[in-house]
């Protein structure tokens, strides 16, 4: 599903160009639909990382895949003056467009929903893999949304990421004009500026995600996460470095509340992400997820009963496995 709905979107950045010509209401409804299809990849992520994240290194993983994202605007604010200077604007959204396909092939051909059904992994992966993931986690195909809903740390998610977004989307769509405005630097200068923030925000997120994994190994999941949310906290030079420092600071999060889906919610994690993307993404955040943030599987995502099958028991197994067992 999130390589079709990242595919429709891709399609449809390559459509822009033709559709800003039409007219800003053809303009706005493109936008509509890329942010439709757009929606359903960060909890398809999570729906993958449920299955192939360890405990001790959930953190590195889903850290690594959302810091992409970041990159991503980094390089695109940085490219996309020249891109629209020695070309023209357009190619801008034809240069993403065409990246956006390629990926999305790339992942159509490689990516297995889980290591039951990967063929080329060795059994010490997959041993490593199951015994990481814990406790066992409910496989039900009924989402309980009461007791989803009713929980104070899936709240706590949302309102974290309420917070950090807040901080991003804000710094992200006023900076450019603030540099030039207020600060008067050159528009190209500006742009330069504009970027630095994206660069440390990627670069912060895939550092804690790692560091957060080594701090699970010696203390509790909760008192990691919280200790990690708490980071996120006239001279023109100097205002410059502050703001590249706040959205540096958003990084820390992520490793927080970006992974606190997979601790609470086990298989839900796409449905809490779903959740927690369309609350947060419409921007105290800090204090109520101190307060009501949970680190274990949460008991409506937890499996008591034998519904459950370990992935070694599965007979998709791959032929690494199989010779090993043979041998």
């Amino acid at each position: 599903m999130q390589t079709n709905m990242f595919r429709d979107c891709a399609l449809l950045t390559l459509l822009t160009p033709v559709c800003a010509r039409s007219g800003p209401g053809t303009l706005i409804y493109l936008r509509i639909l890329e942010g439709l299809c757009s929606s359903c990849v960060y909890p398809s992520l999570y729906a993958v990382w449920s299955k192939w994240a360890p405990k001790n290194n959930k953190s590195a993983l889903v850290t690594v895949s959302f810091s992409g994202a970041y990159f991503g605007t980094f390089i695109i604010m940085l490219l996309g003056g020249v891109i629209a200077a020695d070309w023209s604007l357009k190619w801008i959204f034809y240069l993403s467009g065409i990246s956006g396909l390629v990926w999305a092939v790339v992942w159509f051909r490689t990516t297995i929903e889980s290591p039951a059904t990967r063929q080329n992994i060795l059994v010490e992966e997959v041993l490593y893999i199951e015994e990481g993931m814990g406790k066992t986690i409910s496989q039900k195909d009924t989402v309980p949304w009461k007791l989803i809903f009713t929980s104070l740390p899936v709240w706590s998610i949302i309102a974290a990421q309420f917070g950090v977004h807040w901080s991003i989307y804000s710094i992200f769509s006023e900076l450019p004009t603030f540099l030039v405005e207020s600060l008067d630097f050159p528009v190209d200068t500006a742009g330069l500026l504009a970027v630095l923030p994206w660069l440390l925000l990627a670069i912060s997120v895939y550092l804690t995600g790692i560091i957060s994994d080594k701090l699970v190994e010696k203390y509790p999941i909760l008192y990691v996460r919280k200790f990690i949310m708490s980071i996120y906290n006239d001279d023109r030079a100097l205002i410059v470095i502050g703001i590249t420092i706040v959205i540096g600071a958003c990084g820390p999060a992520w490793a927080s509340f970006g992974v606190n889906h997979l601790d609470i919610g086990g298989h839900y994690a796409a449905v809490l992400t779903g959740m927690s993307n369309c609350i947060g993404s419409t921007p105290a955040a800090l204090m109520f997820y101190t307060f009501f943030a949970a680190g274990e599987l949460q008991s409506w995502a937890s499996n008591s009963s034998d519904e459950h099958q370990r992935v070694l028991n599965n007979h998709v197994v791959s032929q690494d496995t199989s010779e090993h067992t043979t041998n």
